[in-house]
């Protein structure tokens, strides 16, 4: 059983570093118990492969190899970000560790070997744009090689034969956009039919269930198909952060100054009637988190 934020409900995530459990949504830390406070162990197992796990694998199969970490952890410090990179370009390290923010926007003539580990596990996020965002990562990430001599990329991945993958191993663009924009045609998401998400927080549950379900019992009969699909209420995917408990409301469609006019005002209404419950209107929303 996997150690929770007590204000998220989301796994802590174990830092040797200082040695902590910490929650990267809300800053909550825990010290790292000695026993099991269920069945009182003293044997733990860390899952997962964070940065800092394949920085001690990468160190124990390359011994004497300089090795850099760049992550939210080494990057704090003012200037930490550049000094990081500066010296993985001059050649002061062999091997750089780090997390998405290697991906993009950083060129490194002397890179020949490039490896991403866990490629598909953008894959499957709950949200349109999943299979998108993973492509732009990956195909970001391989062109960090082969500047000015050829380089190798590899995909570490359970889904070889998954398209995404093909399209980005393979530098693919036109292949991913095809297969992409078929998909999103026949469920009707961007960029065939906007969308908005229409977020409900507090925090207190049944004031935020309560106050999700009143608000789509207002809507849906005004949005109604084939102009509109309504979808939900449902739980956000994060459904409590910072001590807030999140329900969210998708459509699907393009409403008209007017019509958006009125739902803002149903929002208020929402707002007004249950204290305490904020309720935000995202046309076209970056992401669904």
């Amino acid at each position: 059983e996997s150690v929770a934020c007590p204000r998220c409900d989301i796994g802590l995530t174990l830092h040797l570093r200082p040695r902590r459990l910490l929650c990267h949504y809300c800053g909550f830390t825990l010290d790292v118990p000695e026993q099991c406070p269920s069945c009182a162990a003293e044997s733990f197992l860390p899952s997962g492969g964070g940065t800092e796990k394949v920085e001690l694998a990468l160190a124990a199969q390359f011994p004497g190899v300089k090795l850099l970490r760049l992550d939210q952890d080494t990057t704090r410090r003012r200037g930490a970000h550049a000094r990081l990179l500066s010296a993985f370009a001059s050649g002061e390290a062999s091997i750089l560790v780090g997390t998405q923010m290697v991906a993009k926007g950083h060129h490194f003539p002397n890179v020949d070997l490039v490896g991403v580990l866990a490629a598909d596990d953008g894959l499957t996020l709950p949200d349109f744009r999943a299979q998108e965002r993973a492509f732009q990562l990956l195909t970001q990430v391989a062109g960090r090689t082969g500047r000015t001599q050829p380089g190798k990329v590899i995909f570490q991945t359970w889904q070889p034969e998954h398209p995404v993958i093909q399209a980005a191993a393979a530098q693919d663009y036109a292949a991913f956009a095809e297969t992409e924009l078929e998909v999103r045609e026949q469920l009707g998401y961007p960029p065939f039919r906007r969308l908005m998400r229409i977020g409900i927080s507090g925090r207190t549950l049944s004031k935020v269930t309560a106050a999700a379900a009143a608000l789509a019992d207002v809507l849906r009969p005004e949005l109604a198909p084939p102009e509109f699909d309504l979808l939900g209420p449902a739980p956000a995917v994060f459904a409590r952060l910072q001590d807030r408990y999140r329900f969210q409301l998708l459509l699907k469609g393009s409403p008209g100054v007017r019509q958006k006019r009125w739902i803002a005002d149903c929002a208020r209404m929402v707002h007004e009637r249950f204290s305490g419950v904020d309720v935000l209107l995202d046309m076209d929303p970056a992401g669904l988190f």
